[in-house]
């Protein structure tokens, strides 16, 4: 009885997850940061029908971003609370916080692996790769982003993208009636747009 009840529960909220797109227009590709604040997303896609594709995004300006320093090197850390994603659309935002396991742990964490002080110098004025772990319901799931530092209106800001899975962070992409109605595809990207002087214990 148990299994079928969460059953129904997981399918209830994969409609709802779907219906969400179904009453929004399509969105662009692009995603417009706000222009003072540091930022997180995520972008996915959407089949209708088995003909119609909507891209959908959720973005995160309630976080903290920080730099910590061992003796191994510089290690950034950011923490995302699952609540603060918002997509314009409640329900699917209500989904997500469950696909993102939000009872078991209430903000994602990603933990950089360490780059030390001569890799740093060598690094920060190019586009690099930075490896690490996102922490997921008590689980981590290794990523490796493209990052690079810009200048807007004379400001220093980090951007970053990693194109993953929903199933390589162990989630299972919603689907209504096996997918002939709707299913959400299995690509997954997750983009960041920092503001330097935010993050916390930034180095020289």
């Amino acid at each position: 009885m148990n299994v079928r009840k969460q059953y129904m529960k997981q399918f209830k909220l994969s409609i709802i997850f779907i219906l969400g797109f179904m009453h929004l227009p399509l969105l662009a590709d692009s995603i417009e940061f706000p222009k003072e604040e540091s930022c997180v997303a995520y972008r996915t896609s959407k089949r209708l029908f088995l003909v119609q594709e909507q891209t959908v995004v959720g973005l995160n300006c309630k976080i903290q971003t920080k730099i910590e320093k061992s003796t191994e090197g510089f290690s950034f850390e950011g923490t995302f609370p699952i609540s603060g994603f918002d997509s314009k659309e409640p329900s699917r935002d209500e989904h997500v916080r469950e696909l993102l396991e939000e009872k078991d742990q209430s903000s994602l964490v990603f933990v950089s692996d360490p780059i030390s002080q001569i890799d740093w110098n060598k690094k920060k004025g190019t586009s690099f790769e930075l490896s690490g772990k996102l922490r997921k319901g008590n689980k981590d799931f290794k990523l490796n982003f493209r990052i690079k530092r810009e200048i807007f209106q004379g400001k220093a800001v980090w951007t970053g993208s990693v194109k993953t899975k929903f199933t390589n962070l162990g989630m299972e992409p919603p689907s209504v009636a096996l997918g002939a109605v709707a299913k959400v595809r299995d690509d997954l990207e997750l983009l960041f747009h920092f503001q330097e002087s935010q993050i916390k214990g930034f180095p020289n």
